[in-house]
């Protein structure tokens, strides 16, 4: 796609307005730059106008040109500060609350980047629709006709956006356990609850409480199916760790066969052999 584009440009359509579609806006753009192509049009198309940011007590994202802007996808103090401890203190209900609240689409403040948007703009070769997409049809020619509907005032109203050559979906990925035949037979076959997000309810160690076994067998789970629980970043690399050594010391705790606290004696050794390539 991108080859066509640096050789004879074209309109692309991109969806979404996370660090994803941030970023392949700005690799649209560079093309446009760097091959001296300037028939490169983005047609930006998002859900709704954004203009203004998220509250909590007295923060404020920042948005502007229907950007919202912030460093990750939740706060810092989710991650390891006062609001991790304020999430895994909360009821349900409350937990729903604050999730909301800290979440959302969101992107990287890069001033170099907000200027492109705002470059866009004034030339007209990057464009903002807001809509959602309900029906794309591919014409004789190759080009795909897009038809979005719109909220107004009054209503509804359908909407047709430029022709596009190209469309680059950045929404991210369908996380609803039921999407999956694996998550939703087990679902549906243990009766298991899920929580206000739709997602598996778990405890604060990630342990699925409905799949517990008379002979303390266990079950737990991890990542973007469980988002709704004690922790909000479950869908990054750290939320995975997190998540693994909450399991581990769970499972430690109720004398797990095999499996022991970390030790820091213990793991630099284990990281000694690691180093030389050496089995643990």
């Amino acid at each position: 796609m991108y080859q066509s584009l640096k050789q004879h440009g074209g309109i692309v359509v991109v969806r979404g307005r996370g660090i994803v579609a941030s970023r392949v806006i700005q690799r649209l753009y560079e093309i446009r730059q760097q091959h001296k192509n300037h028939q490169v049009t983005i047609i930006h198309l998002m859900r709704s106008p954004n203009s203004e940011g998220t509250k909590f007590g007295l923060a404020k994202r920042h948005v502007e040109n229907d950007w919202e802007f912030q460093p990750f996808n939740w706060p810092k103090a989710a991650w390891g500060g006062d609001m991790r401890k304020m999430l895994e203190s909360a009821k349900p209900p409350k937990r729903y609350e604050l999730l909301q609240d800290w979440g959302g689409t969101t992107t990287a403040d890069r001033r170099d980047w907000r200027r492109l948007i705002d470059r866009g703009l004034k030339e007209r070769w990057y464009q903002a629709y807001f809509g959602k997409v309900e029906r794309v049809e591919r014409l004789k020619q190759g080009k795909l006709k897009i038809l979005i509907v719109g909220n107004t005032a009054n209503g509804q109203i359908n909407t047709d956006i430029p022709t596009a050559d190209f469309i680059i979906d950045a929404t991210g990925l369908e996380a609803n356990p039921n999407a999956s035949y694996l998550l939703n037979d087990l679902i549906q076959r243990y009766h298991l609850k899920l929580n206000a997000f739709g997602r598996l309810d778990v405890t604060n160690d990630f342990e699925i409480k409905g799949m517990r076994s008379q002979k303390q067998g266990r079950m737990y789970a991890s990542g973007a199916i469980t988002l709704g629980g004690s922790y909000a970043p479950v869908d990054s690399f750290l939320g995975l760790q997190y998540a693994a050594q909450r399991s581990a010391e769970s499972l430690a705790r109720i004398g797990a066969p095999g499996i022991k606290y970390l030790e820091g004696v213990k793991s630099f050794w284990q990281w000694i052999k690691w180093a030389n390539n050496q089995e643990p």
